[in-house]
């Protein structure tokens, strides 16, 4: 369930193709083949306000075929005025995530960095009062300014409306994780720290980030399987990451990157990461977001955050599949 609503048309930018099966002849005709479907992982930086990001190819369940990046243009949201809020009764699933999102909304930040007309978005998470953020690495990956002779601007802003340049203290590209600080800002609220110990299949979970530059939408699901391994390309400057991820039903988008995945006390249990997609070999075929969302346990980003803030890299943490 989501808040925000975007629809437009899906367009192909680019396709690897594996070998596909061959077709047989059935009684004497010839049998129109069907479009091959495969699994690809979309990484959820979103780039000029649009849908769009890296595809790479998912290693789970032995996943070939053919994958695309595709790219959604929506319509220019539009903006009504709300009804009067009715009150949920305490104690309701609706309550519940109500509450969790107010506890967890103020710690959720959108993060922009903008190189000459192009602006990468994403979504961070608040660690401390004194400006240090957890993100992905893909969201704020860019370009040596040296090799391109374009300067690189950094916004984080915050669900009070507050913005400040971000620098990267450092970051991972082996775990996809990284975190950022800013600093002249006071009365940052840091997540809640919780586990990703423990958790189970079909436990309820809520997912906060800014899914096309959207700050603080939430959405909500279950907790679809564990230890997902998955594998792909992540964007400027990284190497390939493999995440023993959480998959999910919480809607994502480009620009969730980086966002919140959190409990129903309001608690972080991970870093939202990646999407699987459809794709189809032939042209006209299926495409596109089908459900399934990853993220990063966040026992595991914190150990990779602690190694980056201390020293600025973390040579010796693995997200590997278990």
């Amino acid at each position: 369930m989501t808040t925000d609503a975007h629809t437009g048309p899906l367009r192909t930018v680019g396709r690897h193709e594996w070998p596909a099966g061959s077709h047989e002849l059935t009684g004497g005709r010839h049998e129109t083949p069907r479009p091959h479907r495969s699994r690809g992982v979309l990484w959820l930086r979103s780039r000029f306000g649009f849908l769009l990001g890296a595809a790479a190819l998912a290693l789970f369940s032995g996943a070939v075929g053919a994958f695309s990046v595709v790219e959604l243009r929506p319509a220019a949201p539009t903006v009504s005025a709300p009804a009067a809020p009715t009150q949920p009764p305490a104690g309701t699933a609706a309550a519940t995530v109500e509450q969790a999102a107010a506890r967890a909304i103020p710690s959720v930040v959108k993060l922009e960095t903008a190189i000459g007309d192009q602006t990468e978005e994403g979504s961070g998470v608040v660690l401390s009062a004194d400006g240090f953020i957890l993100t992905n690495n893909h969201v704020v990956a860019a370009p040596d300014p040296r090799q391109t002779g374009m300067a690189v601007q950094t916004a984080a802003t915050f669900a009070d409306g507050r913005s400040a340049p971000f620098a990267i203290v450092g970051a991972d590209t082996s775990t996809d994780i990284a975190v950022v600080r800013v600093q002249g800002i006071s009365g940052l609220r840091p997540i809640t720290m919780g586990t990703s110990a423990g958790l189970h299949v079909g436990q309820n979970v809520i997912a906060i980030g800014a899914p096309l530059g959207l700050d603080g939408t939430v959405t909500t699901g279950v907790i679809s399987a564990l230890h997902r391994p998955v594998s792909g390309i992540v964007g400027p400057g990284s190497g390939n990451a493999v995440l023993d991820a959480i998959q999910t039903d919480a809607t994502m988008s480009p620009g969730s990157s980086g966002g919140a995945l959190i409990d129903t006390t309001g608690a972080l249990i991970g870093l939202n990461s990646a999407i699987a997609t459809m794709n189809a070999t032939h042209p006209g075929g299926p495409t596109g977001w089908i459900g399934v969302g990853f993220a990063i346990p966040v026992d595991e980003a914190k150990v990779v955050a602690d190694q980056l803030i201390a020293a600025g890299t973390a040579p010796n943490v693995s997200l590997g599949h278990r």
